[in-house]
This record gives C-alpha cells, structure tokens and sequence, in this order.
C-alpha cells in the first residue's frame, strides 16, 4: 500500500523537474549540464567561493572533456569509466 507521504513526494516530482529545468534555462545550461551543474553547487559554500558564471564555466567545460573522452563502449570497460570519475574529481 502507498502512503500518503510518498504519493505527495510522487505528485511534487513532475514539478520539481520543470522547475529545475526552468533554472537550467535561465542559465543557459541543458538538462544534462544543470546535473552537473546542481552537484556543483550542492555544498552552498562554493557559492561563496566562485561566482555562478564561473560555475556555468567549469560545468560547460566538465561535460565537454567528458563527451571528449566517451568512447563506444565506455559503459562496459571499467579503465573508461575510472577515467572519467577521475576527470570529475
């Protein structure tokens, strides 16, 4: 059986995205980069550190080495992917 909690959080789901998409428009950033771009800025405290247009920056220019360094069968080969946590980190 469902609870009432989880049918709330289920029905607030659908809006939460269009609202974060929203956002990444108003940034200029895809659905894909607002990902990363959100994960950047989860600590607040980095906010204080850099200012969003820097964080717009390092975004863009994470998701671009990673497309760069994608390969055909990268989900499969385990040096591909360890490549790529490293360039995230």
């Amino acid at each position: 059986m469902f609870n009432t909690a989880y049918l709330k959080e289920i029905t607030k789901m659908p809006q939460d995205m269009a609202n974060a998409s929203k956002a990444g428009n108003a940034l200029g950033l895809s659905d894909e980069e607002m990902a990363f771009y959100d994960a950047l800025t989860r600590p607040e405290a980095v906010k204080d550190v850099y200012t969003n247009d820097q964080l717009v920056a390092m975004t863009r220019e994470l998701i671009d080495q990673l497309r760069k360094s994608r390969t055909v069968d990268w989900s499969l080969k385990e040096s591909a992917r360890a490549g790529m946590r490293r360039m995230v980190k």
